[in-house]
């Protein structure tokens, strides 16, 4: 009996029903299209995820000290407003910084003044608190003094006025010379005239040989007196000449040493300006920009500050739109182009509480940002655009705070579930790996 009934059970269980089979395969069949449908259906977004700050289009500026130094003046407080090149603070130096930017600015009031207008002016010898700028100062101001001497003196140009004055008497004779050849011109002709008379006479044997011989002794007399005289007018003309050539030269040594002189002056006010430049860049403390002073941290006068340290922030009056900057790794620079959406998680803001920020990609650089360590991977900066501005998700608005960082999220593009499943097959058969 048992025998029996094991066998009855073993028929049972060994037989499947065949309505188990068509429905089981049936149902795995319908869950495996209904994932492959979902696969083909559902979308997932592809995300470049990247540090972002917030910043406005003029970002504001902090000022730095050129050169360290103890502080002799802070001239502004947290909240004044400013212009651009407007003074902040004097780190102390051996100069009178009022002096330097006294020189400085009267230095560029009179740039396109001619050298012997500038020499003549008072304040190049004055006595200015110059400080460590005094070498190049003192080398301005006795460039000034030679030239204005040179010119006052004017030696050069007291014996080029002798020289003209001679040149002028010299022609003068040379015409009273001049008038007296032509009588000499008439003389002689009357000579002339007589000596043919007398050579007619003598060969008619009126007069004596005596008397012929003598009238050709005056001929040759007034021919000599007038041979003489020619010599001198010609002397003349050459000592006229030479007083000019000496002229001449007289005007070129002139010109030239006070174009010496002027480029002397010339180059020292260049060196001068070059130094106060440097001078200022180093102790004096200017706004690049108009806007309202923000101090970092407390400063007082005397207080130390060390070169390339930050003094104050000038935040800029006029504020304009909020833009954030985004640092894009190389790796991932082909998927990211302009116009894609981007969202932003604030740091400062928890997303979950006041929503995410949502812009698009306005501008992408084409050339690498060089980093400062050469191991690093090189980025690309993107700059996003809020349509929106500073209102989130959630409907609600946020303070805009310089320099607020946070996550950005690119969403590159959306890809088919069936896609990213089949990319490793399409590498294989489309790269051979």
């Amino acid at each position: 009996m048992t025998t029996e009934h094991s066998e009855e059970a073993q028929q049972i269980l060994g037989r499947i029903p065949s309505w188990i089979v068509r429905w089981g395969v049936t149902v795995i069949f319908a869950v495996f299209a209904l994932i492959l449908i979902g696969c083909c259906i559902i979308k997932y977004p592809e995300r470049v995820t990247a540090t972002v700050t917030i910043t406005t289009g003029n970002s504001p500026v902090d000022v730095v000290a050129g050169g360290g130094g103890n502080l002799e003046r802070i001239l502004v407080s947290s909240g004044d407003p400013v212009s651009a090149g407007g003074i902040l603070g004097v780190i102390r130096s051996s100069a009178r910084w009022e002096d330097v930017l006294a020189v400085d600015r009267l230095l560029s009031e009179t740039a396109d003044m001619p050298p012997d207008s500038l020499a003549m002016l008072e304040w190049v010898y004055a006595g200015w608190g110059m400080g460590d700028i005094q070498s190049e100062w003192s080398a301005f101001s006795t460039a000034c003094r030679q030239l204005r001497e040179y010119l006052e003196r004017d030696a050069v140009g007291r014996r080029m006025e002798l020289v003209r004055e001679q040149i002028s008497k010299q022609r003068e004779y040379y015409s009273r010379m001049q008038a007296q050849a032509e009588l000499m011109e008439e003389d002689l002709t009357l000579e002339k005239k007589d000596f043919r008379r007398d050579s007619l006479l003598f060969m008619e044997k009126i007069i004596p040989s005596v008397e012929f011989e003598q009238a050709t002794r005056d001929l040759l007399s007034v021919r000599r007196e007038r041979e003489s005289f020619r010599s001198q007018m010609t002397s003349t003309e050459l000592a006229v000449l030479q007083l000019e050539q000496q002229l001449a030269e007289l005007s070129i040594q002139r010109d030239d040493e006070i174009l010496s002189m002027e480029r002397e002056l010339d180059g020292c006010r260049e060196r001068l300006k070059a130094r106060i430049r440097a001078w200022c860049l180093s102790c004096i403390l200017a706004s690049p920009m108009d806007g309202v002073v923000s101090f970092v941290r407390k400063w007082d006068s005397g207080q130390f500050i060390g070169a390339g340290e930050s003094f104050v922030t000038v935040v800029p009056s006029v504020e304009r739109s909020a833009v954030g900057i985004v640092k894009v790794p190389q790796a991932s620079f082909g998927k990211v182009s302009t116009g894609q959406k981007v969202n932003v998680r604030l740091n400062g803001y928890p997303y979950m509480e006041y929503g995410l920020l949502v812009g698009e990609i306005g501008y992408l650089s084409s050339v690498p940002e060089a980093a400062a360590d050469p191991q690093a991977e090189p980025q690309y900066t993107a700059e996003i655009v809020f349509p929106d501005g500073m209102v989130t998700t959630y409907g609600r608005e946020l303070r805009l705070i310089q320099k607020m960082d946070g996550t950005a999220e690119i969403i590159t593009k959306d890809r088919r579930l069936i896609m990213r499943l089949l990319d490793p097959i399409v590498a294989l058969f489309k790269n051979g790996i």
